[in-house]
C-alpha cells in the first residue's frame, strides 16, 4: 500500500513537469509557426500596404506575441486549475539593497555573456542577429510601439507567466530550486538565439530566486523593463543615426553594470542570512528535492522535444 501511494506523487510531479515543457513547445510552435502563418494570411489578404505603417504592424505583432505567452499560460493555468490573476498575485516586497539589485543584477548578466563569447564566440557569430536600419521603426508612433513591444510587455507578460504561472505553480510539486530551474531553462530556450539563450537562461535563475525572495513578480519586472529599456534604445540610437554618442554610453553602461556586479555581488552575498524567503510546508509538495527529480525531468520525453524544436529553428532561422 505505501508502494503504490509513493508511485502516485512521482506520477502526478512527472505530469507536472511534462506540462511545463509541453507549454514551451506550444510557445514555438504558436509563435513561429502559427503566428508567422497568420500574419501572412492578413498580408496576403488585406495587401503588404497596411505592414507599411509601422505601429499598425507592430500591434499586430504584439497582439499575436499576447496570444503566444496566454495559450501557454492558459495550459498550465487549467493544469494547476489556478486563474489568470494568480500569476499577478502576492504582496509585494522589495529586496534588501534593492538600488544595488538592479545593476548588479544587470551587470552579472553582462559578465556571463562576456565569459560565453570569449570561449564560444567563433561558434556564437552564425547566430548573432544582424541589424539594419530598415530593421527598426522611423516614425514617432512606430518608435512608441516599439518600445511598448520591446520593453514593457516582456517585462509584464514574460514574468507573469514564466515567475507567476510556471514558476510559482512548479514549486507546489518540486522543490523551489528545481522550479527556479525549470521555468528559467524554458524562459531561456524561448529566445531563439544561443547567446541569448544563456543570457535569458541567467536572467531566469536571478529573476526566479528574487520571486521567492520578494513574494511577487514586480520587482522582476522592473529589472526586466531596465534591461531590455536600455539595451534596445542604445542598439536604436546606434544603428539607426549611426551615433557614436550612443554607442559609447551603452559601452559605458555595461562596463559600470559590470563593475558594480563586481564590487556589489560580495556586499550583496554577505547579507544572505537576513534574507527572509517564502517558505512552503513540507505537506504542501508532492515530491522532495532530491535526484529523484533530477532522474523524473531528464526521463521527461517533453524536454527533448523542446530541445529539438529549439535546434530546428536554429536551422530554420539562421542555417537554412
Amino acid at each position: 500500500m505505501e508502494e503504490i501511494q509513493a508511485v502516485k506523487p512521482k506520477r502526478k510531479t512527472s505530469f507536472y513537469i511534462s506540462i511545463a515543457f509541453m507549454s514551451g513547445i506550444l510557445m514555438y510552435v504558436m509563435q513561429y509557426f502559427v503566428v508567422d502563418l497568420l500574419l501572412y494570411q492578413l498580408l496576403s489578404t488585406f495587401g503588404t500596404e497596411w505592414a507599411e505603417i509601422e505601429w499598425l504592424w507592430l500591434v499586430a505583432v504584439g497582439v499575436t506575441y499576447l496570444a503566444t505567452i496566454g495559450v501557454s499560460g492558459a495550459l498550465v493555468l487549467i493544469a494547476f486549475r489556478k486563474g489568470v490573476l494568480s500569476g499577478f498575485s502576492g504582496t509585494p516586497a522589495c529586496p534588501r539593497l534593492p538600488f544595488l539589485v538592479i545593476p548588479m543584477v544587470i551587470g552579472s548578466l553582462y559578465l556571463l555573456n562576456m565569459g560565453v563569447n570569449l570561449i564560444f564566440g567563433d561558434l556564437l557569430a552564425p547566430f548573432e542577429p544582424s541589424y539594419t536600419v530598415d530593421s527598426f521603426p522611423h516614425t514617432p508612433a512606430g518608435v512608441a510601439a516599439y518600445l511598448i513591444y520591446l520593453s514593457v510587455l516582456p517585462a509584464i507578460f514574460e514574468e507573469w507567466f514564466f515567475r507567476g504561472v510556471l514558476q510559482k505553480n512548479l514549486s507546489t510539486v518540486i522543490s523551489r530550486k528545481a522550479a527556479i530551474v525549470i521555468s528559467a531553462v524554458i524562459f531561456g530556450f524561448m529566445h531563439v538565439d544561443p547567446g541569448q539563450t544563456v543570457f535569458a537562461i541567467g536572467f531566469g535563475l536571478i529573476a526566479g530566486y528574487l520571486f521567492e525572495q520578494t513574494g511577487s513578480i514586480w520587482f522582476g519586472v522592473l529589472i526586466h523593463f531596465v534591461n531590455n529599456a536600455v539595451s534596445g534604445c542604445g542598439t536604436y540610437w546606434s544603428v539607426v543615426y549611426a551615433s557614436e554618442e550612443a554607442t559609447a554610453a551603452l559601452g559605458i553602461y555595461i562596463m559600470l553594470s559590470m563593475a558594480i556586479a563586481v564590487i556589489g555581488l560580495p556586499i550583496y552575498f554577505s547579507t544572505m542570512r537576513k534574507q527572509k524567503f517564502r517558505r512552503m510546508s513540507h505537506e504542501e509538495r508532492m515530491l522532495p528535492a532530491g535526484r529523484s527529480i533530477v532522474k523524473v525531468t531528464f526521463k521527461n520525453p517533453f524536454l527533448y522535444l523542446m530541445l529539438a524544436g529549439y535546434c530546428c529553428l536554429l536551422w530554420l532561422l539562421y542555417l537554412r
